[in-house]
């Protein structure tokens, strides 16, 4: 059923929270339920280093908590040397998370507390992260939005691409913390703004009325992406929550949006690497869309991927199905990026 995603997010040790395996480990569960590529994210810093010793195909970043000085811009410099892909605002640092801290969406969190670090003030990027949005551009990083509610995170996204940035992730919209609403669906597609859905924000729905459907039947579903958010030991198992997620959706998002057939059309599935059908093929979202970007299209060209550096798979070999974009371009070094600046 699963074959050839990527996973946006994932948690493993070592962390300060409880989490059921262990980097290798929890790689090679992920490899064994399916999974081609995933990210490794732990709210006390940087996974850059770790995902370097995980293998190919496994990619880290930096959040911006207050262990790694908050919003650092000498912390992301050097993660992203180190090959560090995604850049995440203050996720246990955050106000909202803060404020939240008590509520049952954030409960596996409990315990654990660091100081705030301020995003905005007066609507503009606080001291230092306009520092790290000039950085975001120089090396075409991933800017995801943490913890932070999703109106400031288009914000922090608008000023980031005016800087030059162009790839921006929010995670888990969908949770009371983030304050999402539904009028922030157009200008977060305006920026191409990619939403997660997966496991852990849908455990306690039934499929049918999952944040995932809601997403799925108002947003550009190719702009949807999989982050189950697995690791936690009060989530399920990583093979068990991801494949149970998949069969849930599978009758409302139609069969061959989880099986690709190699076919012509690309795939909007969230996260899907593999070539298939689109979205909701049995719910009346069955279109095929192109995977460039809207601005891609509008400019006639294609850059590199959302995804740029996943050029090859945990095989070694060069992937024949690329995540949102096609014609990945060659493996970009922290070197080659840093010399981009």
């Amino acid at each position: 059923m699963i074959d050839g995603i990527v996973d946006f997010h994932v948690h493993s040790g070592p962390s300060i929270l409880p989490r059921r395996r262990d980097d290798p480990d929890a790689v090679a569960e992920a490899r064994g339920t399916g999974v081609d590529r995933l990210v490794l994210k732990a709210h006390e810093g940087s996974t850059a280093e770790r995902a370097a010793l995980a293998g190919a195909g496994i990619s880290g970043g930096i959040v911006l908590n207050s262990p790694v000085g908050g919003c650092n811009p000498d912390a992301v410099e050097v993660c992203a040397r180190l090959g560090g892909r995604v850049v995440w605002l203050p996720t246990v640092s955050s106000a909202a998370h803060q404020a939240a801290a008590g509520s049952a969406a954030l409960a596996v969190h409990r315990g654990v507390r660091l100081r705030q670090v301020p995003v905005l003030d007066d609507g503009a990027p606080a001291r230092g992260l306009d520092e790290v949005l000039d950085l975001v551009a120089a090396h075409d990083l991933i800017l995801a939005s943490g913890h932070v509610p999703v109106g400031d995170a288009v914000r922090i996204f608008q000023a980031a691409h005016a800087r030059g940035a162009r790839r921006f992730l929010v995670n888990h919209p969908t949770f009371d913390f983030m304050n999402w609403n539904d009028d922030l669906f157009d200008p977060l597609a305006k920026l191409d703004v990619r939403l997660e859905v997966g496991c852990v924000a849908d455990l306690d729905t039934t499929p049918a009325d999952s944040p995932t459907m809601r997403l799925a039947t108002a947003y550009p579903t190719s702009l949807l992406v999989l982050g189950s958010d697995l690791g936690h030991t009060s989530f399920p198992d990583y093979r068990e929550g991801l494949t149970t997620w998949f069969r849930g959706l599978a009758p409302h998002l139609g069969e061959e949006a989880l099986h690709p057939d190699h076919g012509r059309e690309r795939p909007i599935v969230p996260g899907r690497v593999g070539r298939g059908r689109a979205l909701g093929a049995t719910s009346g979202l069955g279109r095929s869309v192109p995977c460039a970007t809207a601005d891609q299209r509008r400019r006639g060209s294609v850059q590199s991927p959302f995804w740029s550096p996943l050029t090859t798979d945990h095989r070694g070999r060069q992937p024949s199905r690329v995540m949102i974009d096609p014609a990945p371009k060659g493996h970009l070094t922290s070197t080659d990026a840093y010399r981009r600046r």
